[in-house]
């Protein structure tokens, strides 16, 4: 019995990675692809070119723009939108994403019809006929089931949030918002997108220490339908990690009674600037 739930790829051949093997195509109807990103801060195809293989996901972990303004993000969800062979692209803000959370400081001392006006645009950017038409799905603190073309319904939920360590958008200051925030991650959940990494999964810091969420953490030790975690935040820790549901545990199956249990899921910290590298992709079995 084949217990291969899940094929990772971190790298493979492109422009930048000319020395890797080559990227192996989609394994069939068996499985999705999903290709994972986070992190472009605007960048687009000139940064990005050969970067991004076709999929049938798109997930993309927030900081879509540099410093949040409207056009910044609009230049991302163009470029996104005018990406091809993917049926869904799945995509949430992160902390430099402003236009899009109200209590960021880019409304401080604004009028509320301004503040009104201007976040009404950046969502109707991201939820729009126009997104929509070009296969975008924005989630914020939401979840939605979304099924392939062969007929596979897969979970997924998004959460903006971060905890805080400099002026930005969606985050939190104390445990007791960070447990708040990830208690809203549903239980049946199966393809999860946060900006920021759970704590000690993804998450080394160039100052020396672990930057995830702890709440989150604890969370991700209750969703019992994992099978993937994408996020970003932490540049310099992009990778791809399995992860044990609960330790010592792992994949197993009792053969020809039952359908093997997943008891593990696959973390990315999807980040493409700092550490070069295309977007990282995973297959997983349907």
């Amino acid at each position: 019995m084949d217990l291969s739930f899940d094929h990772v790829y971190t790298a493979y051949r492109t422009i930048v990675s000319p020395n890797e093997g080559v990227l192996p195509p989609h394994p069939g109807p068996s499985w999705t692809r999903f290709v994972c990103i986070s992190d472009t801060h605007s960048h687009t195809e000139d940064a990005f070119k050969d970067q991004i293989p076709s999929g049938d996901f798109l997930l993309h972990s927030g900081d879509l723009s540099s410093w949040g303004k409207l056009s910044q993000l609009r230049k991302t969800v163009d470029w996104i939108g005018g990406l091809e062979g993917f049926e869904y692209k799945v995509l949430i803000a992160g902390n430099h994403d402003f236009c899009l959370d109200a209590q960021s400081s880019m409304y401080d001392g604004q009028l509320p019809e301004t503040v009104k006006k201007c976040l009404e645009e950046a969502q109707e950017l991201m939820r729009g006929e126009e997104a929509r038409a070009k296969g975008i799905i924005y989630l914020e603190y939401e979840q939605i089931a979304l099924k392939t073309k062969v007929g596979r319904e897969w979970i997924l939920y998004g959460s903006p949030a971060a905890p805080r360590y400099a002026d930005g958008a969606f985050q939190y200051t104390n445990r007791v918002e960070a447990k708040a925030i990830s208690s809203l991650i549903p239980s049946d959940v199966e393809i999860l997108l946060t900006h920021t990494p759970a704590h000690g999964i993804l998450d080394w810091a160039r100052r020396g220490r672990h930057a995830g969420c702890e709440s989150l953490l604890e969370r991700l030790g209750k969703l019992s339908k994992l099978h993937l975690h994408v996020f970003g935040h932490i540049h310099e820790s992009k990778g791809a990690q399995i992860v044990p549901l609960r330790p010592g545990a792992g994949i197993y199956a009792i053969p020809e009674v039952e359908r093997p249990k997943r008891l593990e899921w696959v973390a990315v910290n999807a980040a493409m600037l700092a550490v070069q590298g295309p977007a990282i992709v995973v297959d997983l079995m349907n």
